[in-house]
């Protein structure tokens, strides 16, 4: 669904802590303690 969406060009925002969850974006953001430590783009 969330694939499907995001080719119809919604953006979704989706906050995990799973590797594999984030494996599906185009786009990660990491945080450590609220600071953005790392944006990396697929």
């Amino acid at each position: 669904l969330l694939t499907e969406l995001n080719k119809e060009g919604t953006t979704i925002i989706m906050v995990t802590h799973s590797q594999h969850d984030a494996s599906f974006a185009h786009r990660t953001v990491h945080l450590f303690d609220g600071s953005l430590v790392a944006s990396v783009i697929a």
